[in-house]
């Protein structure tokens, strides 16, 4: 935890140094992350956190749109009903995350780790997902129309309509 801190830090540093836009995240929303390691509903769009540690973090119904988390640890995280549309999220660690409802439309999720995810009811119309593994990840119910998925794993994968993938075992 204390490394997480350090890192939160960092970033809460860098971004105050260098900021990104005007309609750049809450500086508030951030300190509140850096310090309980959680902030639901918090406006965090546009971050930028570089192979970041955020794992375990409660970020249920966030605004992440185009965040650029290249990397970051998000294992276990709680993203559910989050808002992230064109979020960068390739080669990021999303394993057993709680994605459910979330908006992940246009997300660039190339390499990312959705092993065992939970991403029922999400939004991942035109998602980059090439790459990804998606092993044992829940898809039900998912919208996963014009979403790219060459050379994506799937291996015990319950899809949207319920059928279990194992395409890829």
């Amino acid at each position: 935890m204390k490394r997480q801190g350090l890192v939160l830090a960092g970033v809460l540093a860098a971004t105050v140094l260098f900021p990104l836009s005007a309609e750049a995240f809450s500086s508030r929303d951030l300190r509140q992350l850096t310090r309980s390691n959680a902030c639901p509903g918090c406006n965090l769009a546009g971050l930028r956190l570089r192979g970041g540690d955020l794992s375990g973090v409660d970020l249920s119904g966030a605004q992440l749109g185009e965040a650029q988390l290249f990397g970051a640890n998000l294992s276990q995280a709680v993203l559910s009903g989050a808002s992230m549309p064109s979020v960068f999220l390739s080669a990021a660690n999303l394993s057993e995350a709680d994605l459910s409802g979330a908006d992940l439309s246009r997300a660039y999720l190339s390499q990312a780790n959705l092993t065992n995810a939970n991403l029922q009811g999400a939004n991942l119309r035109g998602a980059m997902l090439s790459g990804a593994n998606l092993s044992g990840a829940n898809l039900r119910e998912a919208d996963i129309r014009f979403a790219i998925l060459n050379t994506t794993r799937f291996c015990g994968t319950t899809m949207p309509d319920g059928a279990v993938n194992n395409s890829g075992c």
